[in-house]
């Protein structure tokens, strides 16, 4: 959580740790070490907090900061102190419109400028070395980390229309490397808690609960597809404990990969327009039903709304590609919430999302997950 008192104290410290003729890199440590990206909100490099963004003219900003959803809310260009900062500002506005941030940081460690994207004038501009408390508060308050909370209504309208992706046609080696950073198979990576997700799942409808379909489901894909590597891939070893633990990980890796190459599909067909004059929009008919909708979301219903999705594209585009396989089975936890009885899949998304139906099979804790 932001702290403005926090902000305060990290800023004033290297106002008076900051000497004239200090390396780039020695001014970025001041900002490391004084805890500034902590009085934010961040939790640190690796996670919240990247360096590693290399740019398709292969500049690479200092540092971006981002948002529980990983889109990028500031980038941060260090020069060395003493340095003249204006001259750098078309450096910093690049990074920013390649970047789609809300808005970048200029700093030579005596002299801070925040701007916003778009405007050629700092937003904000402030010495380090006499920083008021006031100043401090509003710099907190536009680089502050953002949480997006989907149980919520407004947070998920807000994240919607403020939505800015990466371009993949413009910007192909920005957009890519933005891609596999999101979908990375690395621990608390989005696309590595849905797996550890299914993994859950698996456990409770298999282990627990002997649903038919999920044993069907497993044991085919064991005798049938599953071939364990000579070798365990690094990235795979921490999600693995023993034999079966390997190949749990191997089926809901597989389980997660058909989920995603199918949305993924259906999102690049209503880019491209493949619905125009038919009156179907795809998932923004889904979201179209939470307007009015002031209740808290039941998560229950992303789950349902993908499930959905999937039988839209089943019926719109190539039923082959979206027909019922083995890699489904993760909807048998959502039986009674996927149950007919709505005049329209988007009706039961709402349904859902308001709290209607019931799920008795699944425990609290891996539907959270």
């Amino acid at each position: 959580m932001a702290s403005s008192d926090s902000c305060y104290t990290a800023l004033d410290e290297v106002g008076s740790r900051v000497r004239h003729g200090m390396s780039e890199r020695d001014v970025e440590n001041l900002f490391l070490e004084t805890g500034f990206y902590r009085s934010l909100g961040y939790e640190g490099t690796g996670v919240d907090i990247r360096s590693e963004y290399t740019l398709s003219d292969d500049r690479r900003p200092d540092f971006v900061t981002l948002d529980s959803n990983e889109d990028v809310i500031a980038v941060y260009e260090f020069k060395t102190s003493g340095r003249d900062l204006p001259e750098h500002e078309d450096q910093l506005f690049n990074y920013m419109d390649q970047l789609r941030s809300d808005c970048g940081v200029l700093t030579n460690g005596e002299e801070l400028r925040v701007y916003n994207r778009g405007e050629n004038r700092p937003k904000e501009t402030v010495s380090t070395v006499s920083i008021t408390k006031e100043q401090a508060r509003e710099l907190a308050a536009t680089l502050e980390k953002r949480e997006i909370d989907l149980s919520k209504s407004e947070d998920l309208k807000q994240f919607r229309e403020e939505l800015d992706p990466i371009p993949l046609d413009e910007r192909a080696d920005l957009g890519q490397e933005n891609f596999f950073d999101t979908f990375r198979l690395e621990e608390g990576s989005p696309f590595a808690n849905l797996v550890t997700g299914m993994m859950d799942l698996l456990h409770e409808l298999r282990d627990e609960q002997e649903e038919k379909f999920v044993i069907g489901a497993y044991d085919f894909w064991e005798a049938t597809y599953a071939d364990e590597p000579d070798e365990i891939p690094s990235s795979w070893e921490q999600f693995i404990d023993g034999k079966q633990s390997l190949r749990d990980f191997m089926f809901c890796l597989e389980s997660g990969h058909a989920l995603l190459s199918r949305l993924l599909l259906a999102k690049a067909t209503e880019d491209h327009g493949f619905f125009d004059g038919i009156g179907y929009n795809g998932v923004d008919d889904y979201f179209r039903e939470l307007r009015g909708f002031g209740e808290t979301i039941n998560l229950d219903a992303f789950p349902v709304a993908a499930s959905n999705l999937i039988e839209d594209m089943q019926e719109k585009l190539v039923e082959s590609l979206f027909q019922d396989d083995i890699f489904i089975w993760w909807k048998d936890g959502y039986t009674e919430q996927l149950s007919r009885g709505h005049e329209t899949r988007q009706n039961q998304f709402r349904a859902v999302a308001g709290g209607t139906g019931s799920i008795e099979r699944v425990s609290d804790r891996t539907r959270e997950r």
